[in-house]
């Protein structure tokens, strides 16, 4: 036993976190990638880092995750995932304002300031693009959903583009909160849903003084 424990000295001692369950070592690492991402931004981070912060072997890091931008992704999803359940409350109206107070929920938090970090980065490190086009389009599925429902309950003209609806409610929390970052508050989603319907509605009301 003696000469066992000296070999595991010389080798560096037993790992902090050795014989940690799995899923327990899964989420220290995934917790330990956010926080530095979070902190620190995707560029300097490095898997070594990870690991010393989660107290495992670069290797237990490398066998679940074998490149940084995997191990990233693996990272941040959940924080979004649940965003991406589709509402139905009954009317248009009603759908699209759960959705919206979700995104805005998100880019008020720490899943946005991650977001930023990483939409920020993406013009130094290629590698972050499919991830992120990959999030916006998942999100679109969402409002398509959505959009289609209202066209099929007669809310919604059929004619009306659907991409360009989901980037017009989109894009003003994205605008605030990655390209010019302001004030996000609640009655913001209120304001944008009440716009944006205006000129989709199914019944478009003529100019006063015209019939």
């Amino acid at each position: 036993m003696k000469r066992a424990g000296r070999r595991a000295a010389r080798r560096g001692g037993a790992r902090a976190g050795a014989g940690r369950p799995r899923a327990d070592a899964d989420e220290a690492i995934l917790e330990a990638c956010r926080a530095l991402v979070e902190k620190r931004g995707y560029g300097p981070l490095s898997i070594d880092q990870v690991a010393a912060a989660a107290g495992v072997a670069k290797t237990t890091v490398y066998r679940r995750w074998p490149t940084k931008p995997a191990l990233v992704a693996a990272a941040v999803t959940p924080l979004y995932e649940h965003t991406l359940e589709v509402p139905d409350t009954g009317t248009l109206r009603g759908d699209l304002t759960a959705l919206l107070h979700r995104g805005r929920d998100m880019m008020v938090g720490r899943s946005g300031r991650i977001l930023q970090m990483l939409v920020r980065e993406a013009d130094r490190h290629a590698e972050l693009n499919q991830p992120l086009q990959c999030e916006l389009h998942r999100r679109r599925k969402i409002y398509h959903q959505v959009l289609s429902r209202a066209v099929a309950r007669g809310e919604l003209r059929p004619e009306v583009d659907q991409d360009l609806v989901a980037e017009l409610l989109i894009g003003p929390c994205w605008m605030r909160t990655v390209v010019s970052p302001a004030p996000l508050p609640p009655e913001l989603v209120e304001q944008i849903v009440e716009v944006v319907l205006d000129g989709i509605a199914r019944v478009r009301h003529p100019p006063k003084g015209k019939a």
